[in-house]
């Protein structure tokens, strides 16, 4: 059969061939769809911890919260560098993790274990804060929470006012001496005809010391010195005791630059310094 098959083709004409050709297409006309291939899919960086808010106004709750949150990696809170000691007492502000999270988990292995204590002791000394999706939890110390609403922080910003009950318990300094007021001058008395009258006496003048010392304000404040409190009076700093709301230890005295504590200077008073 397949002589007889050779033969009829060797007898055929180019026409011919060419419609049987037809219908064994050669690899050339072959069309092959080309494969797609997918790209793999690109892994989220890690959000970097942001920056304690400023500008004008008391920041607000959201301003502590992540603005964006990176998924692909670890995405617990966590609190590192995010203290703000500018509130009394000082707040935190929430940061992502951004470990390498665990085969089919949205954490790394690190949180996850902390995770599970937290789920067997749910207290802040198993160190686990949740996740950036999820409310913080009412204990966490930041604004918004239970705890917030507990202890009603108040921002101070760089320097305020000490309050009234901190002003109270500071070390007291001595009054200065108000100045005399000056005698009226004396009426002139009349003199006889033949005499010229008499002039009116000058008065004394008010000693210039008692006027400078009139004009002095004694100033009592709270700053923050190296991320710390203290009460600042007449250049003498005193530790700040935050639950009595009054002045603690002598620490020092200001320096000159006004941010930073001599440690080695002696306590002095208004007087003293006048000195």
């Amino acid at each position: 059969m397949i002589v007889s098959l050779i033969a009829a083709l060797a007898r055929a004409t180019p026409e011919q061939l060419a419609a049987i050709q037809a219908f064994f297409p050669n690899e050339e006309s072959v069309m092959v769809a080309p494969a797609i291939v997918s790209a793999p899919p690109k892994k989220s960086k890690p959000a970097k911890p942001a920056v304690l808010p400023v500008g004008e106004g008391i920041p607000t709750a959201a301003d502590y919260r992540v603005d964006e949150v990176a998924h692909g990696v670890c995405i617990s809170r966590r609190f590192n560098g995010g203290e703000d000691r500018r509130w009394k007492p000082f707040v935190y502000r929430e940061s992502q993790c951004g470990n390498a999270v665990m085969k089919g988990s949205d954490i790394c292995a690190k949180c996850a274990a902390k995770e599970e204590k937290y789920a067997g002791d749910p207290s802040p000394k198993c160190d686990w804060l949740g996740r950036l999706t999820e409310e913080p939890f009412g204990w966490s110390r930041m604004l918004g929470t239970t705890w917030a609403l507990n202890k009603q922080p108040v921002f101070l910003g760089e320097a305020v006012p000490v309050s009234a009950r901190a002003a109270a318990a500071a070390p007291k300094a001595k009054a200065a001496p108000k100045a005399a007021s000056p005698p009226p001058p004396p009426a002139a008395k009349a003199a006889p005809k033949a005499k010229a009258p008499l002039k009116a006496a000058s008065p004394p003048p008010p000693p210039a010391a008692a006027a400078e010392d009139e004009a002095e304000e004694v100033s009592a404040c709270l700053k923050l010195i190296d991320g710390n409190i203290y009460i600042v009076k007449d250049g003498n700093v005193y530790e700040y005791d935050e639950m009595a709301e009054k002045a603690g230890d002598f620490a020092g005295r200001l320096n000159p630059d006004g941010e930073s504590i001599d440690t080695e200077a002696e306590e002095k008073s208004a007087s003293e310094e006048d000195d």
